[in-house]
């Protein structure tokens, strides 16, 4: 099994042989468990609209907003959910089964010609540590992409918000001290200062356009925007 796949495996079965021995024995006990403890189940479903059942929603300010994710792992302000065990980041499930009428489910890493993506949870690459730009993690794929070349097979897609945890799957109240997301724009530094090298220590000053600028971002309160860059 390529690397990939065993975090995959190990995302959905909740890092656990026993977990995934459970349902497959016990799914009618499952099915009764869901009914009696509505929270510990969700309505999760992956982007062919087939169940996700080893999936569980997220909860913003205002409710459930559209993300699932395996099991305690983490929610992030980017709608991706991330391993707290492997630190992987992936897309998840959605709370709707049609996810082309839902604005808030995911709306990366799957295709209908993959089957895979279409039934799964599907990797997802940062560009680099500082970027809003992503791509999806493609089989055996070990070295990272170089996301500044022109001719890349592999869609760059950018996501608004950041990396930070508003909550965990499964967990019904969102978190009380979520941070905004504070990104700074890339121009060069405000200033560049030489000194003179003469007796009298004096300097000169040259402006070298804006100094950075900053925008905010809250957690999800149950809409989430995309923006996709062409493959």
């Amino acid at each position: 099994m390529s690397t990939r796949n065993r975090i995959k495996s190990s995302i959905m079965t909740g890092f656990t042989g026993e977990r995934l021995l459970l349902i497959r024995i016990f799914p009618l006990l499952l099915a009764a468990l869901s009914q009696l403890f509505p929270l510990a189940t969700a309505d999760c479903y992956w982007p062919d609209g087939s169940y996700a059942w080893d999936m569980q929603e997220c909860y913003g300010s205002l409710g459930a907003d559209g993300l699932c994710c395996a099991q305690g792992d983490l929610c992030l302000m980017n709608h991706l959910c991330q391993s707290p065990t492997y630190q992987t980041l992936y897309r998840g499930a959605c709370n709707m089964p049609n996810w082309t009428e839902a604005e808030t489910c995911p709306q990366v890493c799957f295709d209908s010609e993959e089957e895979d993506s279409m039934s799964d949870i599907q990797l997802v690459e940062q560009c680099d540590v500082r970027s809003e730009e992503y791509y999806c993690k493609a089989e055996e794929q070990i070295r990272s992409v170089d996301c500044s070349r022109s001719d890349l097979a592999v869609p760059i897609f950018t996501l608004p918000g950041c990396l930070n945890v508003y909550n965990t799957a499964g967990r019904p109240m969102p978190m009380t001290d979520v941070q905004t997301c504070t990104i700074a724009s890339d121009p060069p530094l405000s200033s560049w200062t030489t000194l003179d090298l003469d007796p009298d220590d004096s300097f000169t000053t040259f402006d070298l356009g804006p100094a950075p600028s900053f925008t905010e971002d809250s957690a999800p309160t149950g809409f989430a925007r995309y923006l996709i860059r062409g493959a």
